[in-house]
């Protein structure tokens, strides 16, 4: 296994194995470590839990100095295990009084097959399972013994209870070894979470009535005892909190069972299919980590291991310890791998890209701290957000059949998509410095709007002439081309002209994109590939927000222009001038021409004449707002452009987040109910940003508006081809984004005129009318709509 971890933890690694080889070779560079770097070794291994074990096994490499460390370390230890076993009995002896029946898991549990001196074991809690009907009275009864609950820490949902620990006076001071530390008790009620983890393990039921007695303690059958160190290891494994001790105990259980035939017939008779291969995904790890012997039972479980589970151990297998160093959310595709159902993955990948657990700590007067600590949050997962979108993407492209051209287009749908984020960023901005209010920045919208609207059938008729690969090469440099133009002149008739003139160019790219996706994919891939376009587009949208609000600081930093005004200026043709790079990666893609159009039919009838009028109010309601959102910050609360940067970059994390959970809800409200819903939560936020008192609240009630103004887009699309003949689909897309491209046309233009009267709150709460409107419209589409909308 090849790991980008230090050398020294690579050494220590392989100190560890089972293999002689490895091992001789790890004792080899351990022993030229220089003692400071065995101090951080160390300390590396206690997070791991694995501390003791690699300073006896290594012991004759250390220098003396840390010898003599790792000697009182290990007797300390001891003593603390002495006393947490002496707590063990006390509290064993209440649950018999109490007669409340349990079993002893991990810790004491573990014998010689599991780590040769279990004196080094580094556990710090006692762990008992007690039957959901009797965890309740165990919990009073060891509550009764002076033990109190530990506060959370805003994780997932456990297998056990809150955290007990013994009432004492006792400090943290940094050292793992301290005798005096408290023990803790934690009362499992299960021995997997299959509802958190969304897969089943059948067969776990089983393992309370099969309990065996050790050294006068209620504990697992031995093969139930590996199984259970197995799924605890999966357990942390997929909430990305893997401990070397698990696996490595894991791997000494296999190399020391590996001749034990009794041992896996026992095991397999025991254990169905499923839980035989929850089991053999950690066993691969152990092998892969720590090359242990293996018996050729578990072996089989691994051979048939299939799906896309053999590819994430090939290049992902030491995802868990590159961690450490580099964190990395890897394990995540792994866990999809595992989950069958399409819903259950969108709750997982939700979870695991945008944590929505509220930590324990914070308590009412701590209001600022804990705002604090949510924003250092968000902004880590904003953060990290485009690296695990390119690594999911990476993983899909092995896994779905894309081949190269497919990326090429997607790199270059990407560049094209930054460069226009950042333009759309800030181009009113400039138009405000240049003296222009909201009635001109609306008309110039509508322009645009307008210019889409008028682009489209001469686009099709070109795509169909030219072809897919040639019409997205010219339209990489065409439209950069068309919206420079926009950033250069300055009269209101050349602003609206030239801006009509991009809209109709700027159509050209969104009629190729679609089929270009579909030319590029096969039926199988094409699902995961417009996922992968639309994800990368969001995800280029944070970055743009990020960056793209201070590309003019930069700009006047460098004395590149005198002033801010031609700052903004300067970058706007930077953004475009970006944008024509997807020229490159474009200019690599080989493309069937387009075959010529079908006849268009479009659909008639109630449900149709509801749906537009429905897709028309909606539309006046978002267009107005939209193509105003950044002069509206910085009109009326006079947000620098790096905080309007900000603030658009969570609008775009935001709509990562409701548009995985937009089919959650759907399916519990239905297509109609759902989308009207999503519907009136947005005209509640666009209503009340024209009361918002400051730039704070704003920006929160912006993210809401944006996100869930694109919840419902699923449920739209849904419910308008669910409900429309095949032959039909075509001409009824025509339709809607005729009628939308129209309501946001006017919208813009009226709404930029209201604005320049009267201001901003008469506007949104117009436009917030407008939106509750839409939803009761969509609500009256349920009469045509209902046996589909479930």
């Amino acid at each position: 296994m090849t790991a980008r971890i230090p050398r020294k933890v690579a050494a220590l690694m392989a100190a560890l194995s089972f293999s002689e080889d490895s091992r001789q070779a790890g004792h080899g560079i351990l022993r030229n470590l220089s003692d400071s770097e065995w101090e951080k070794l160390l300390d590396f291994t206690n997070s791991g839990g694995i501390t003791l074990v690699a300073g006896t096994l290594c012991r004759d490499d250390l220098p003396p100095r840390l010898r003599q460390r790792i000697d009182r370390d290990i007797s300390r230890n001891r003593e603390r295990l002495r006393r947490l076993r002496s707590e063990l009995m006390a509290v064993s002896q209440r649950l018999e009084t109490e007669r409340t029946q349990f079993l002893l898991l991990k810790g004491f549990s573990l014998g010689h097959e599991y780590i040769f001196d279990p004196g080094l074991r580094m556990h710090f809690d006692i762990d008992l399972f007690v039957p959901p009907d009797s965890v309740q009275q165990a919990n009073r009864a060891v509550l009764s013994m002076g033990y109190e609950p530990s506060p959370g820490d805003g994780t997932l949902p456990a297998d056990h209870l809150p955290t007990l620990t013994r009432k004492t006076s006792w400090r943290w001071q940094g050292d793992f070894f301290d005798p005096e530390i408290p023990p803790a008790v934690e009362l499992h009620f299960r021995f997997w979470d299959a509802e958190t983890e969304c897969i089943s393990a059948p067969g776990v039921e089983e393992f309370w009535q099969r309990r065996v007695s050790q050294d006068g303690l209620p504990v697992l059958h031995p093969a139930d005892r590996l199984a259970y160190a197995t799924l605890h290891l999966l357990r942390h494994l997929f909430r990305g909190r893997v401990h070397l001790n698990h696996i490595h105990e894991v791997a000494r259980s296999l190399d020391t069972q590996a001749d034990n035939d009794g041992f896996w017939a026992t095991w397999r008779d025991l254990h169905p299919d499923p839980l035989r291969r929850l089991q053999a995904l950690a066993f691969r790890l152990a092998v892969e980590w720590f090359g242990c012997r293996i018996a050729p039972q578990p072996a089989e479980e691994i051979e048939r291991l299939a799906g896309d589970i053999p590819a994430w151990f090939d290049k992902y297998a030491a995802a868990p310890l590159e961690a450490m160093f580099h964190p990395n959310k890897h394990e995540l595709w792994l866990h999809l791998a595992l989950v069958e159902s399409a819903r259950d993955r969108r709750k997982i990948l939700v979870r695991r890209i945008l944590p929505l657990t509220v930590p324990a700590g914070f308590g009412p007067d701590q209001r600022i701290r804990y705002a604090a600590y949510l924003a250092s949050r968000m902004t880590y997962h904003a953060r990290s957000l485009p690296a695990v979108l390119w690594h999911g993407m990476s993983w899909m492209s092995g896994t779905s059949g894309l081949k190269a051209p497919f990326w090429w287009f997607t790199i270059g749908g990407a560049i094209y998509a930054f460069g226009f984020f950042v333009f759309y960023l800030l181009y009113n901005l400039l138009l405000l410095d240049r003296g222009y209010r909201e009635d001109a920045l609306g008309l110039i919208a509508g322009a645009l709007t307008a210019g889409s609207i008028a682009g489209v059938l001469p686009a099709a008729r070109f795509v169909r002439l030219v072809g897919l690969a040639p019409a997205l090469k010219i339209a990489s440099l065409a439209i950069p081309v068309a919206f420079a133009f926009r950033c250069v002149f300055s009269g209101e008739p050349a602003l609206v002209a030239s801006a009509f003139v991009a809209g109709a160019a700027g159509s050209l790219w969104a009629v190729a994109f679609s089929p270009a996706v579909a030319a590029l994919t096969s039926e199988r891939s094409r699902p995961i590939g417009f996922s992968i376009t639309h994800s990368s587009g969001i995800g280029v949208g944070i970055l743009a927000g990020l960056i793209g609000a201070r590309v003019p600081r930069w700009v006047l930093e460098a004395h590149l222009v005198p002033d801010a005004l031609h700052a903004k200026q300067f970058a706007l043709l930077a953004s475009v001038a970006f944008a024509a790079l997807a020229f490159w990666p474009l200019s690599k893609l080989r493309l069937e021409s387009a075959e010529p159009e079908e006849s268009r039919t479009y659909p008639r009838g109630p449900f149709i004449y509801k749906f537009l009028a429905a897709i028309g109010v909606w539309s006046l309601a978002t267009g107005a707002f939209n193509p105003l959102f950044n002069a509206y910050f910085e009109r009326r609360f006079h947000m620098p452009l790096e905080s309007i940067g900000i603030v658009f970059t969570f609008s775009q994390l935001g709509q990562v987040g409701t548009i995985l959970l937009s089919p959650l809800l759907l399916r519990r409200l239905g297509l109609v109910r759902g989308v009207a819903c999503t519907q009136l939560v947005t005209a509640l936020a666009l209503g009340s940003m024209g009361a918002s008192p400051s730039a704070f609240a704003a920006a929160a009630l912006y993210v809401a508006y944006m996100s869930f103004q694109y919840m419902g887009d699923p449920g739209i699309n849904s419910l308008l081809m669910n409900r429309v003949d095949s032959t039909q689909r075509g001409g009824a897309a025509a339709l809607y984004f005729l009628v939308a491209f129209l309501g946001q046309a006017l919208a813009a233009s009226v709404a930029g005129a209201v604005v320049s009267r009267f201001g901003y709150p008469p506007m949104l709460v117009g436009a917030a009318v407008l939106a509750v409107v839409a939803a009761l419209l969509f609500w009256r589409v349920e009469s045509s709509a209902t046996m589909f909308s479930r």
